[in-house]
């Protein structure tokens, strides 16, 4: 008879495949930790820091608006915000989707963070090279302070801003077609200077990163202004230019505080984005060394904004990029010398041979039929109003801080150019107080 031969495991193969199985295991077990980990951490921040949304996930519900007024909060907060709050009968499905979505951009945040690490392009980026030169300026924030003027003012024979807002680098996305873009108008116009504009980049802490990382030598363009007027014409923007249906629009008093993820549709506001100087801080142009400056960033998120703004500034410092820094009160100037040296100013820190024109303004957003626009007007706000005092008293003590941080920390840094310092502070310390005092609305102002 034929005996079929014998299989004998010898005890080394029996330990290797042990092995094996043991290192499978450990390495399973340990990305289910990590998942979990980055959930809880991206959970724990959103809950700290809602002023930052993740633009890349926006979704279809920006069809008409641009995504650039959106604020760049983590997508972790607007999801599990959601749930808290506006989920109506999302299921145990969504919820868990929105869990794979923390986890995963978690792990994206990690994996660029690696690549920076050891010195190599992301695989999101796909960017090899040096692309630094491809942009001289770029205007940043803040929404409703002048943006969408300046973006249209600084295209000229020498200079160029496309006429969309271009946001890409506040996001993990997209920033290939940015950068080809730049590129491709570089080479057909090589002689003018090349700008963009996306009004939340300010408040992106990502967006800084990108700067940082492909960009380190562009300059940047920032406007403030009242926070009451900001709120005021922010609102009516947003009532002017989104798609209107059931539940969208909050009422100004539900918008105090920093739960701007609540606020549908986009972009979210809330009175916690008109803390300038918290934003401004990321740029890193300040000690950032004293209790007294940090209150004036920081006196109600329990000290988490104030070791973020220390980080970013701490990154940010040693950049040596310059900020032009001007209030919306100085683009309405009616005195031709103060408004003659504004241009002047502009001019030379663009980097522009030719004399700027007068500044023109331009009003952003759509223009409805007749009866449509009438049912949105019906929706916008005199902010003046009795109904909105206690806004305006948040609003207020929000514009005091950042008035007060600007004038004696930001301005008195060599890399912050501000044109006639004088005239600037003075509408800075208007912050103080409330501009409808004595009045029935913000157009009665002098």
């Amino acid at each position: 008879k034929h005996t079929p031969p014998t299989t004998i495991m010898h005890n080394n193969n029996i330990c290797d495949a042990t092995i094996q199985f043991r290192v499978r295991h450990a390495c399973a077990v340990i990305l289910f930790l990590l998942t979990i980990n980055v959930w809880y951490m991206h959970t724990k921040i959103a809950q700290s820091t809602p002023w930052r949304r993740d633009l890349s996930k926006a979704g279809s519900s920006l069809a008409d608006v641009t995504a650039e007024y959106l604020p760049p909060l983590p997508n972790i907060y607007t999801n599990n915000h959601n749930h808290n709050h506006n989920n109506a009968g999302g299921g145990s499905g969504s919820t868990f989707k929105s869990l794979l979505q923390m986890a995963q951009d978690g792990l994206n945040e990690v994996k660029e963070d690696a690549f920076d690490a050891l010195g190599i392009e992301s695989s999101q980026d796909h960017i090899i090279g040096n692309v630094s030169s491809y942009l001289d300026f770029a205007v940043v924030g803040f929404p409703k302070c002048g943006t969408s003027t300046m973006m249209h003012y600084l295209n000229t024979a020498e200079s160029w801003v496309p006429d969309v807002e271009m946001c890409q680098l506040n996001t993990h996305k997209n920033k290939v077609k940015l950068i080809q873009k730049l590129k491709k108008h570089g080479e057909s116009n090589p002689n003018q200077k090349r700008g963009i504009k996306c009004p939340a980049s300010a408040e992106s802490a990502l967006s800084h990163k990108h700067y940082r990382k492909y960009f380190p030598n562009t300059n940047f363009i920032t406007g403030v202004r009242h926070p009451v007027e900001w709120f005021e014409s922010f609102y009516n923007f947003r009532v002017n230019n989104v798609k209107l249906q059931k539940g969208d629009f909050p009422r100004p008093n539900e918008l105090i505080g920093q739960s701007c993820g609540k606020t549908r549709p986009h972009p979210p506001l809330c009175t916690h984005r008109a803390r300038f100087g918290f934003f401004l801080s990321f740029f890193g142009k300040t000690p950032m060394d004293t209790d007294e400056e940090l209150d004036l960033l920081d006196q109600t998120t329990g000290g988490f904004a104030r070791k973020f703004a220390m980080k970013q500034a701490k990154i940010g410092a040693a950049n040596g990029t310059k900020v032009f820094l001007y209030n919306m009160d100085q683009l309405a100037d009616q005195n031709s010398t103060r408004t003659e040296q504004f241009r002047e100013d502009l001019r030379g820190f663009v980097g522009l041979k030719e004399p700027l024109p007068p500044v023109l303004h331009h009003t952003p957003g759509k223009r409805h039929e007749e009866e449509e626009q009438a049912k949105r007007n019906a929706l916008k706000i005199n902010i003046c109003e009795k109904q909105y005092d206690k806004l305006r008293e948040v609003l207020v003590k929000e514009g005091t801080n950042a008035a007060k941080w600007i004038l004696e920390y930001f301005v008195k840094s060599d890399e912050v150019v501000v044109s006639d310092l004088a005239f600037f502070a003075e509408g800075l310390d208007k912050w103080q107080y409330d501009p409808c005092a004595g009045k029935k609305s913000l157009k009665d102002r002098s």
